[in-house]
């Protein structure tokens, strides 16, 4: 079956400013009835002002701050969804922002 794009579903999405040019999406993201699963990708702005996406790659100390807490925030609100045809893990202990360390 050819991906279609009318079947891409944006659930919840944040757009996280981290430098003067630069913004990191976190969501979560669905395709037709299939599971939903967190996604991100960096968004820069070209010199003509249209955007560029990209895969996130390496992040910087100051990113990952950033990122962090909203990632937590995505899997929360992940974590309260109704799950639809996957096996459910054992739940690990959810760490609180402090305990990430950094």
């Amino acid at each position: 079956m050819a991906y279609d794009i009318s079947r891409d579903q944006t659930v919840k999405e944040m757009s996280l400013g981290v430098g003067q040019n630069s913004t990191i999406r976190v969501g979560l993201y669905k395709y037709g009835d299939g599971e939903t699963k967190v996604g991100m990708n960096r968004v820069g702005l070209r010199r003509d002002g249209t955007p560029s996406y990209g895969a996130i790659g390496r992040m910087t100390l100051v990113e990952l701050r950033i990122v962090v807490p909203a990632l937590i925030e995505m899997g929360k609100e992940l974590k309260n969804l109704p799950v639809q045809n996957v096996a459910a893990p054992k739940p690990a202990a959810e760490p609180a922002v402090e305990d990430v360390g950094f």
